[in-house]
């Protein structure tokens, strides 16, 4: 109990003597995570839609998936629809057919009758007008290539959403990382001043009885002398 009380004591003594040490050690973690996190992470929106095949013996196969994805029969159309809309980034820009193709996912849903078509860019405020451009011109593809006038779209495409990663978590993870580093650091610091001390102390106790014992002999000397 005695031991675990001095522990006790030594770390609340440690961190009492060193918690603006420790304080400054935990803010520059946290702040180099928010610059690590403001530098990594890049903004990304997303917008979705559900296309349904409404009757019929057409499925959403992965030949009806790969025409909605294809360059030649869907993006490419979308692109030139796109400029000749003048849909263009934030800063006037044109989007480009890479943007397109890497943007572009289509997803299986619980049924084999829909599929889940989504966008995703940097730029919030083009990423729904490509996915409803995107639908339109792969459902008449579909229609077209398959010969169905049952596809259509059931669920109109989303406000984007933000799915870039969270930069507090960054910030919240470089402050536990500061709070390790800080509390070791003082812990550390601590012991080797005690340490320090200590050994100052001893040295003081050794030459004290040296200086004694030399006196002590110095005498004895004189009195045999005699």
């Amino acid at each position: 109990m005695e031991e675990n009380n001095n522990s006790f004591k030594f770390i609340f003594r440690a961190f009492k003597r060193h918690i603006i040490i420790f304080l400054c050690i935990v803010f520059v973690c946290i702040l180099f995570g928010g610059c690590y996190a403001k530098a990594t992470i890049k903004p990304n929106y997303q917008s979705e839609s559900l296309v349904s095949i409404n009757g019929g013996d057409t499925k959403i196969t992965p030949a009806i998936k790969s025409t909605i994805t294809s360059k030649s029969l869907v993006v490419e159309v979308v692109y030139d629809h796109l400029k000749n809309k003048k849909v263009t980034h934030s800063d006037k820009s044109l989007i480009t057919l890479d943007e397109i193709v890497q943007g572009l996912r289509v997803a299986d849903t619980n049924t084999m009758l829909q599929v889940k078509i989504t966008f995703a860019n940097k730029d919030k405020k083009i990423v729904k007008a490509v996915l409803e451009e995107i639908c339109a011109v792969s459902i008449e593809a579909v229609k077209e290539k398959y010969a169905s006038n049952e596809i259509d779209v059931i669920a109109a495409a989303s406000e984007p959403v933000s799915i870039a990663r969270s930069a507090k978590l960054y910030v919240l993870l470089a402050g536990m990382i500061g709070i390790v580093v800080g509390a070791v650091f003082v812990l550390f610091y601590e012991s080797q001043r005690n340490l320090l001390y200590e050994t100052k102390d001893i040295s003081k106790s050794a030459g004290h009885v040296f200086e004694i014992k030399y006196s002590k002999v110095k005498e004895d000397n004189h009195e045999t002398s005699k």
